[in-house]
Order: C-alpha cells, then sequence, then structure tokens
C-alpha cells in the first residue's frame, strides 16, 4: 500500500472509527470523509496521520476526488434502519464508481444479515445470499454494487463491540450493565451468538489489506461464539456488578412498537436471529493470517468496559 493514505468513509461510526484508529497507532496516514468535516475534527481530532475532507458518500464526484491517490477505500458507512434500503446502494454505487475509476479495492464491514435464516446455526464464508429482512436486502443491493467491476473484500463479522461501538445489541447491554442495570434482550439468551471485537476486525482488516487479490471475496473475520447470557454475566463481573443479568422482553411488545418504530421493526424481521443463535464457521483467516491473534474475551470486555 506505500505511503498512500486509506480512504475511509463512516469514520466516526463503529467499523470506520476502530480501522482510523488501528491505522493512525501503525503511523498509516488516513483521509477521512464527512459531510461536516468540521464537526468530525471537533468529535475526533486531527492526529498527526489523519486528514478530514468534506464530502457526501452520496455524492459520486466528492467520492472521487476523495479516492484520488489512496491506497483502498474501507465503506463503514451506516444510516438509520428506516433509510437503508433507500440510501445505501446509492452511496455504494458511489464507492464503487470511484473504486472502478482509481483501481484501488473496496473493504465492506459484513454480516449475516443478507444470508437469510440458515439451515444450520453455522454460516459459511460460501453461504448463499439470501436476505429475508430490510436490513438484509440493503446489505444484499449493497454488497451487489460494491462487487461491480471492483476488487470487493467483504469481512464479515457478528454483532460488534468494542470502544466507540455504534450502537447495537452490545452497545445497549454494555452501557446497561456498566452501571449495574439488567437490559431487555429480544431473544433466546442462550443460544449461541458470533460476536465480533472492533478492534480485532479492524486489525484484520489492515492485515488484509496488505494482500493482493482479484474480484469480490468474502472472509469471515474474527470472533467470539458466546451466549448473549454468558456475555452479559461477564461484563456485568468486569464492571463490579454481578448480580446484573439479561431480562427477556416478548415478542408481542416488540410488535407493537415495530408499528411505529423503524429500530424495533428491524428486530422483529430479525427474529430468527435472536432466537435461533447464529454462527460463524472458521474461514481462510487462518490460513490468510496465520500470526494473526485475536484479543482473548475478558481483555476484549474490560477494553470495551474503560471507555
Amino acid at each position: 500500500m506505500g505511503d498512500r493514505p486509506i480512504l475511509i468513509l463512516g469514520a466516526t461510526g463503529g467499523f470506520g472509527g476502530a480501522v482510523l484508529a488501528q491505522a493512525l497507532a501503525r503511523g498509516r496516514q488516513v483521509r477521512a470523509l464527512a459531510r461536516n468535516a468540521h464537526e468530525a475534527r471537533g468529535r475526533l481530532g486531527a492526529p498527526v496521520g489523519l486528514e478530514w475532507v468534506t464530502g457526501d458518500g452520496r455524492d459520486a464526484a466528492s467520492v472521487l476526488r476523495a479516492a484520488q491517490g489512496a491506497s483502498a477505500i474501507v465503506h463503514g458507512i451506516d444510516v438509520a434502519p428506516g433509510e437503508r434500503l433507500a440510501v445505501l446502494p446509492a452511496i455504494a454505487a458511489c464507492v464503487a464508481a470511484a473504486a472502478r475509476e482509481t483501481g484501488i479495492p473496496v473493504v465492506l464491514p459484513g454480516s449475516v444479515h443478507p444470508l437469510g435464516r440458515p439451515g444450520a446455526d453455522v454460516f459459511g464464508e460460501d453461504a448463499p445470499i439470501a436476505p429475508v429482512s430490510g436490513r438484509g436486502r440493503a446489505e444484499a443491493e449493497v454488497m451487489a454494487r460494491l462487487g461491480d467491476g471492483t476488487r470487493l473484500l467483504t469481512l464479515r463479522a457478528g454483532w460488534h463491540f468494542g470502544p466507540g461501538m455504534a450502537g447495537g445489541p452490545a452497545a445497549g447491554m454494555f452501557a446497561a450493565l456498566r452501571v449495574g442495570r439488567s437490559p431487555w434482550f429480544p431473544g433466546d439468551a442462550s443460544r449461541p451468538q458470533a460476536w465480533s471485537f472492533l478492534p480485532d476486525l479492524a486489525c484484520a482488516a489492515l492485515d488484509l489489506l496488505g494482500r493482493d487479490w482479484q474480484g469480490s471475496q468474502v472472509v469471515h473475520g474474527p470472533t467470539l461464539d458466546m451466549a448473549a447470557s454468558a456475555l452479559a454475566r461477564d461484563i456485568a463481573r468486569a464492571a463490579g456488578h454481578p448480580g446484573a443479568g439479561l431480562r427477556r422482553r416478548p415478542w408481542w411488545q416488540m410488535r407493537l412498537a415495530a408499528l411505529a418504530d423503524p429500530v424495533a421493526r428491524d428486530l422483529v424481521e430479525q427474529r430468527y436471529l435472536w432466537d435461533g443463535g447464529v454462527r460463524l464457521a472458521p474461514g481462510r483467516l487462518a490460513t490468510l493470517l496465520p500470526d494473526f491473534v485475536a484479543t482473548d474475551a475478558d481483555q476484549a470486555i474490560a477494553r470495551t468496559l474503560a471507555r
């Protein structure tokens, strides 16, 4: 990748922010696109190696300008649940056009949502795209547009957690358990789930960018397989509140809330993930990055609570 900067879209979010932090820690140059670069600079600062540029991911010209001279594009943009289908594919088309024009690769944080209902509770890297939810359809469309004539690496992961996480089920769990409250959980908390520590995902993304690949590739990132109840227990213990745990929220309450709340509607559509549990089968990561060592669960929880 040489000395050319990595272009990050969504640098103020969870995955983009984690890649930003890890890249700067490695002494890499980073260019971050933000609709309001002044505001983003005020939130995250302007450390050595970071260049903020003003631009909108929905504007092809501004994405292309930002991509000029970059070594890769990290596409970490997400939007509110009710806007995903309308907005994310349009952004992906702009990113893909810039990647084709410049010839640089794109890294996308992937999930299990585009894969639909599993035949078992383990998804492989070759699992077919068969979305059954609005979020899944949006991500499937993003992958299709980004993979159109580009070098796309989809780093598939589980539920994100870690410093700087920007929402999701783990964020609510950590926020509540940190102060000794027992959060609601929408599903069977005893079922195994795949959880991904954001700094590990960011490190894997940067390491994989150092490799050459062609076409569209899917790689399963490092994950921690744990039931939500077990993860909550460990968070509560580490936070000094061992008596706290998860509370089950009935699905009928979620269905009622979904009539007006797009976040609740998103959860109801994904009920099969919450009740059935999902894991990612080990894939090619160990072969591609034989020296990669994931953070152990206790340390990952401690680092998340510390921020």
